[in-house]
């Protein structure tokens, strides 16, 4: 599992910092980032980030380099998927309750399937 410093640094927005590679330090250069994982955000947190060292690197710092996160589930024998922008993420039964309850925001363009931003934030 990653530490938390390589990994916000990783999602970090306004980064020009070189990350750490096997050979040779490369810089980000990417416009978009996804992360697939079996874990829920506050899992892969705690797994990288140690007990002792939770009060200087907190849950926020990973939740708001995060725009949108999307829970895949299957449901009457058919796959779907519930995006929720991170600003909204409170846990994973917080998740799966408003997947259940097919909340809708107005961050998502529901009918291209992807996050977008707003102009007005």
């Amino acid at each position: 599992m990653l530490q938390l410093c390589y990994i916000t640094t990783a999602l970090d927005k306004y980064t020009s910092r070189a990350i750490h590679c096997r050979y040779y330090d490369i810089y980000p250069l990417w416009n978009e980032v996804h992360i697939t994982s079996v874990y829920s955000p506050e899992d892969i947190y705690k797994k990288a980030v140690k007990l002792e060292e939770r009060g200087n690197d907190t849950f926020k710092q990973l939740i708001r380099r995060l725009d949108v996160i999307v829970f895949h589930y299957i449901e009457n024998c058919e796959y779907k998927e519930f995006p929720m922008p991170a600003k909204y993420y409170i846990n994973y039964e917080d998740l799966k309750n408003n997947a259940k309850m097919n909340t809708k925001y107005k961050e998502i363009d529901y009918e291209k399937g992807f996050y977008r931003r707003l102009e007005s934030e």
